[in-house]
Formats: structure tokens, sequence, C-alpha cells
């Protein structure tokens, strides 16, 4: 029936592809993953003209070979390929996908459990602290900062778990000296934890790496306007004021 097919869904569709393709410019990988997850969930259920799925099948295969050769996803996942012209199985290929990144972040869980400073609500299990926090950080990575703090809200556990992990992505990225990338999400991190010292100290240290020295030291006086007794930080402001004479 003509009535049954709705044009405005395929536009739909279309949006959030270019959402996924945001995400995949700006180095999200898994929330690139989990807007491409909607796209082909809305493909596959959607009825459309013969032109329109045609179309749209070009534009997602374009963007599978995309996906595939980006460096952020090769990075996560190691070279692989979708199939193309196949969406359910494109559609089952993203959702391991997804998996085996939830698997990682259930490991930055139990990392955290061993931290000491991680104190676990016996009212809440991990999986709602996985849940919670995998949840804020897509929104956080999309920029949607409010709608994460939302989600957080003032959980100690949750925000101990996600401060772990964006930490600690950040740290990985400055030994691979992708600077970058280590100051962004340093800097996320500090959405959720405004007044902790050593997310700025870590930014401080990124942008001497990086050469910026102006910012370097940006950082960690905010850092000691923070904790005036911060001895890595008054160590690190002397090295940076004495590097630049």
């Amino acid at each position: 029936m003509a009535d049954a097919i709705k044009r405005d869904e395929v536009a739909s569709i279309t949006r959030k592809l270019n959402d996924a393709k945001k995400h995949l410019y700006k180095g999200n990988i898994h929330a690139c993953l989990l807007s491409f997850k909607v796209v082909l969930e809305k493909t596959l259920s959607t009825k459309m003209l013969a032109s329109d799925a045609k179309e749209l099948g070009e534009e997602i295969n374009d963007f599978q070979h995309q996906l595939s050769e980006s460096r952020g996803f090769k990075d996560i996942f190691g070279p692989v390929t979708f199939t193309d012209s196949d969406n359910r199985v494109a559609l089952n290929f993203v959702i391991q996908l997804l998996a085996v990144k939830e698997e990682e972040i259930s490991a930055a869980i139990m990392d955290s459990q061993k931290d000491s400073s991680f104190a676990q609500d016996p009212g809440t299990s991990f999986e709602d602290i996985e849940r919670q926090a995998l949840t804020a950080k897509t929104f956080i990575d999309e920029g949607e900062y409010a709608h994460a703090l939302e989600i957080i809200n003032n959980n100690e556990d949750v925000t101990t778990f996600l401060l772990h992990l964006l930490n600690r992505a950040g740290i990985r990225h400055r030994k691979e000296e992708e600077y970058d990338e280590a100051i962004n999400e340093f800097k996320k991190a500090l959405v959720i934890q405004p007044d902790d010292e050593g997310l700025h100290y870590n930014i401080a240290r990124s942008c001497i790496e990086k050469g910026e020295w102006n910012l370097a030291e940006e950082s960690i006086k905010e850092a000691l306007k923070i904790n005036p007794d911060f001895k890595e930080g008054q160590n690190l402001l002397r090295y940076i004021q004495s590097s630049r004479k």
C-alpha cells in the first residue's frame, strides 16, 4: 500500500546516518556504532520506495567502508570489513562489535573494584553502574554534558568509574603521542569532576609534550588554584617556567 511508505522515516534514517558520520569524524567510535546500529535497524524495518532503498543502501555501503578504514576503528577492532548490501549481516556484526566494547568496559569496572577509592553502594549492582556509565559516556562523547550529568545523578560509584575510564583513555593516548586526543579525554573528565587537580595536571603534561607551553602553564595553574599544596603541580609549574627561559 502506498500509504504504508513514509518518506519522512527515510529522512530520519539519513539524519541518524549523518550522526554516525559526525561521531566517526570526531573519533567517537562507540557512539558512532550506536548510531549506525539504529540506522541498520530502522532500514530493515522501514518500507520504502525502491529508489530510496537504493540510494540509502549506497550511502550505508560507503559509510561502512569509511568506518572500517578509519584509524579509530582499526585501533579498537583491527582490520575488519563489512559485507556490502546485506544490512542484516551488518547489523549482527555491529552488535558483536558493541559487545566487544562493552566487555572492555566491564574489565575496567573490575579494575575499579581493585581501587580502594571505588566504594560500591551495596544497593547498586555492577551491571547498573556499567549501564549508567556507558550511557553517560555516550552523551559525553556527543557533547551532551547536561544529559550525562543527569544520568550520573551524583552517584559516586558511576562517577568514579567514568573518571577512571576517561582518565585511563587519556593516559593511553598521551603514551601513544596522540596529544589532542589525550587532552580531549581529560577535558571530558573535567566536566564530571571540575575540581580534580590531577586532571589539570595530566592536561598540562600533554600540552608540554605537544609543545604548547602557554596552555601547559595555564592548566597547571588551574590545578594549583584547586589545591595550592599540590606538590607535583608546583614542581611541574617550576619546570615549565624554567624551560621557557
